[in-house]
C-alpha cells in the first residue's frame, strides 16, 4: 500500500512555488534517500508522482541544490541507474546541466558522476539514451568537458570498451555520440582521432546487417569529410545499386560527401555519377530510384564541389533534367526543376554548359509555364525559382520575357494566395529588374511594369500595375 502521508507531502511541495526553500524545507521532511525508497514496481502513480517532485528538487541550472546537499550528492550516482525508467531520467536530466561548462564539469568529476553518462549509452529507454547523448555532446564544447570525457585514461578505457562489445546496438549509439562530438570542436575531433572510432565506424559500414549500415550512414551525414573514408562509401553504393532499402540513404551520405570533397574522391564520383545517368535515363528504373536521385543530387548541388563531380557531363545531365521537367508525374517534374534551380545558383561551368541549359529550358518552358499557371503549390513554387534562378542568365532573361504569358503572370499579384508565393514572385521580379538584359529584351512597358511592381512591394494590398 503506498504510504498515505508521503503521497500527501509530495502532492502538497508539487504545489507550492518552486524556490530554494520550498525545496530545502520539503527536503527537511521527506529525504532522498525516502524518496528513491518510496518508488515500487506496483505502484505507477505513485512513481510519477515521485519522479515529478525529484524535477522540481532538481529544476534550475545551477544545481546548487545538489552541490549543498551531501546527501542528494552522493545518493545520484546510484539513483541514476534507478531501475525505475522516470527516476533513471529525472536524475540524468539534473546531473547533464553540469556538463554545459567548465565548472561544471570539474563538479562532476569531482563528485564521480562523470562514468555514468558513457554508461548510460546501454541503457534499454530511448529517453535516458537520448538525455547522455546530448549531454556528452556539450562536454566537447568546453575544454575541461573534452579533456574529461575524451582524454582522461579511465573514460578512454570506457570508450573502446564499449566500441569493441558484441551488441551492435550499443556500438552503434557509442558512434553516433562520438560522430557528433568530433563534428563539435577541432579538439575533440583530434581526440576521437585516437581511439578506435574510425576503425569501428568503418567495419560497420561494410558491416552484413543492413539496418545498422543505414544507422552508421545516418552518422556520417554529420560528420567532418576528413573523418569519413571514401572508400567505405564507395563499397556501400556498390552493396545498394539494386538493394531499395539503402539506396536512398546511402546516395544521400555519397551527395553530401562529395558535395564537400568533389572529384578529390575520384572513384566515389564517378561511381556517383554513373548511378544517377543510369537511373535518369533508365526507363526500367521504378519512381522512388528516380526520386532518391533527385532527391540525392540537391544534396550535391550545393557547392562547386559538389557540380565538380558532374564536370564533364552537364549537358548530358541537364538533357536528362528537361525530360524529366516535362515528364507527366509531379514529383519527378518538381525534383527536376530543383536541381536545375541549384545548379544554376551554384553556377554553370563552362560556356557549353550554358547553351546546354539554354537549349534545354527553352524545350521545357511550355510546360514550366504551365506549371507556374497550376492549382498545385508544389508545381507553382518551383516553377517560379527556377524562373527566378534563370534570371540571373542572359538566355535565361530571353527566354522569360519571350515567352507567351510570362509578363504578365511575373506582374499578377492576385495569382498568389499565399505569404510564400507573393514572397517569391516578389523575388523574381527583383531578379528580373537586376539582370541589365532586361530593358533590352522586355521593351519599355513591361520594364515599367516590373519597376511597378516593385516599387508597391512584396505585400500591396491592391496593385495598381498593368499592361
Amino acid at each position: 500500500m503506498p504510504d498515505a502521508s508521503l503521497i500527501k507531502d509530495c502532492e502538497d511541495f508539487l504545489l507550492v512555488p518552486s524556490t530554494p526553500e520550498s525545496k530545502a524545507a520539503f527536503l527537511a521532511v521527506r529525504t532522498a534517500g525516502s524518496l528513491f525508497g518510496a518508488v515500487s514496481q506496483n505502484d505507477e502513480n505513485t512513481n510519477h508522482l515521485i519522479s515529478r517532485c525529484l524535477a522540481k528538487i532538481f529544476d534550475g541550472s545551477d544545481g546548487s541544490l545538489l552541490l549543498q546537499s551531501k546527501e542528494l550528492s552522493n545518493i545520484l550516482p546510484n539513483a541514476a541507474q534507478h531501475w525505475c525508467e522516470a527516476i533513471r531520467t529525472v536524475v540524468l536530466e539534473a546531473l547533464g546541466r553540469f556538463l554545459k561548462d567548465d565548472a561544471g564539469v570539474e563538479i562532476a568529476v569531482r563528485h564521480g558522476w562523470a562514468p555514468l553518462f558513457y554508461s548510460s549509452l546501454q541503457d534499454s529507454s530511448s529517453r535516458v539514451v537520448q538525455i547522455v547523448s546530448n549531454a556528452l555532446v556539450e562536454t566537447s564544447k568546453t575544454q575541461a568537458g573534452t579533456a574529461a570525457f575524451l582524454q582522461a585514461p579511465q573514460m578512454v578505457l570506457t570508450l573502446e570498451k564499449l566500441l569493441s562489445t558484441p551488441n551492435s546496438v550499443i556500438r552503434v549509439r557509442v558512434l553516433s555520440v562520438l560522430g557528433r562530438m568530433s563534428a563539435s570542436s577541432t579538439p575533440a575531433q583530434s581526440l576521437i582521432a585516437k581511439t578506435p572510432f574510425h576503425k569501428v565506424l568503418t567495419s560497420e559500414l561494410s558491416s552484413d546487417d543492413v539496418l545498422n549500415r543505414l544507422s552508421v550512414l545516418e552518422i556520417v551525414n554529420d560528420m567532418s569529410a576528413s573523418d569519413v573514408n571514401p572508400k567505405s562509401l564507395h563499397a556501400c553504393l556498390q552493396a545498394a545499386q539494386d538493394d531499395p532499402l539503402q539506396f536512398g540513404s546511402v546516395m544521400e551520405t555519397c551527395a553530401k560527401f562529395l558535395s564537400k570533397v568533389g572529384t578529390s574522391s575520384i572513384e566515389l564520383s564517378r561511381l556517383f555519377e554513373s548511378t544517377c545517368f543510369r537511373v535518369l535515363s533508365s526507363f526500367q528504373a521504378d519512381l522512388d530510384a528516380k526520386q532518391v536521385t533527385l532527391g540525392a543530387m540537391c544534396d550535391l548541388f550545393v557547392s562547386t564541389n559538389g557540380r565538380d563531380v558532374f564536370k564533364s557531363s552537364v549537358p548530358k545531365l541537364l538533357k536528362l533534367l528537361g525530360e524529366e521537367i516535362v515528364s507527366t508525374t509531379e514529383s519527378l517534374r518538381v525534383g527536376a526543376m530543383v536541381v536545375v534551380t541549384k545548379i544554376l545558383a551554384v553556377g554553370l561551368g563552362s560556356s557549353q554548359d550554358h547553351d546546354a541549359c539554354k537549349d534545354v529550358m527553352e524545350s521545357a518552358m511550355p510546360r514550366m509555364m504551365s506549371c507556374a499557371l497550376s492549382p498545385s503549390m508544389n508545381d507553382h513554387m518551383n516553377s517560379m525559382k527556377l524562373f527566378t534562378a534563370m534570371s540571373t542568365t542572359s538566355w535565361g532573361i530571353r527566354l522569360l520575357l519571350h515567352q507567351q504569358g510570362f509578363p504578365e503572370f511575373a506582374v499578377n499579384r492576385g495569382m498568389e494566395s499565399s505569404k510564400e508565393g507573393l514572397e517569391q514572385k516578389y523575388e523574381l521580379v527583383q531578379a528580373l529588374l537586376a539582370n541589365k538584359e532586361t530593358t533590352f529584351a522586355a521593351g519599355p512597358r513591361i520594364t515599367q511594369a516590373l519597376k511597378a511592381y516593385s516599387a508597391e512591394g512584396a505585400f500591396a494590398g491592391k496593385s495598381s500595375v498593368s499592361f
